[in-house]
């Protein structure tokens, strides 16, 4: 396996692969907006597939792949969960008294669910997200995101319990809550969009510490990306105008350039 600075490396020391992976970048953020505003869900639930896959394009460590996506997508959620739940607040949209019950059991499923995350491989850590996610599928393709089960949610300790699994479920998986929060309020009477704007702040309260703890668990971890030296310098050679390795099987027309096409 080629190391993943190096690829990094390669990447950044070539402003035409440095454009193109910024223009992937873009198409992933803005695939996975239209996807999530479309099917109504957090962006979590795309983004992290996509960047899965864009890892693996990548050549990082397949054993650290899915936690460089869940982490990255815990990160990435966390601006988005404060724009959002700010603008819902705004319109009195988010059960503030049921935030702050919650949100003592949310960190405490988030704490759990990241220390699970850091023992689990890769694969095991796709496996829950897999899982989980088709369960969600099932259920919004049987239109059952209106179903009342119950006229009000349960009471202590089962309330706290809830949230805390939604902490935890959401952590390893890398989503903001929303997926499960809204299904959740909704199914105990919650207005929908009351219950869309307290799961964004559910977003808040797990994205953080989740990033937070995505980030210490893989401090050292063997084939973390690292960032290039800032010694490092471009220079036109034909070495730097041909693809990384990660996707020479996907240019084999690519032309072998000399230095001087560059």
């Amino acid at each position: 396996m080629v190391a993943v600075g190096d690829v990094a490396l390669e990447i950044v020391n070539d402003p035409l692969l440095l454009l193109f992976w910024a223009l992937a970048m873009l198409a992933v953020g803005a695939f996975a907006g239209l996807i999530a505003g479309l099917l109504g869900v957090g962006g979590g639930i795309v983004v992290v597939p996509a960047l899965y896959h864009v890892l693996a394009l990548m050549d990082v460590n397949e054993a650290i792949r899915m936690h460089i996506a869940v982490g990255s997508s815990l990160a990435i959620i966390i601006p988005t969960s404060l724009i959002s739940a700010r603008s819902h607040y705004r319109r009195e949209a988010v059960d503030v008294p049921l935030l702050k019950k919650w949100v003592a059991p949310l960190l405490a499923g988030v704490v759990i669910g990241s220390v699970i995350a850091a023992y689990l491989n890769g694969n095991l850590l796709a496996a829950v997200f897999a899982v989980v996610a088709l369960l969600v599928a099932i259920r919004m393709l049987r239109g059952e995101d209106s179903v009342k089960l119950t006229e009000r949610l349960p009471g202590e300790p089962l309330r706290s319990l809830l949230a805390g699994l939604i902490g935890m479920i959401s952590t390893m998986m890398g989503i903001g809550g929303g997926t499960l929060t809204v299904p959740l309020l909704s199914a105990c009477n919650y207005q929908i969009r009351r219950a869309v704007g307290t799961a964004s702040a559910v977003g808040i309260v797990i994205a953080i510490p989740g990033a937070i703890g995505f980030l210490v668990s893989g401090l050292g971890a063997e084939g973390r990306p690292r960032s290039p030296s800032v010694t490092s310098t471009w220079s036109p050679s034909a070495s730097s105008c041909r693809p990384p390795p990660c996707w020479r099987p996907m240019a084999r027309a690519w032309p072998t350039p000399s230095s001087h096409d560059c």
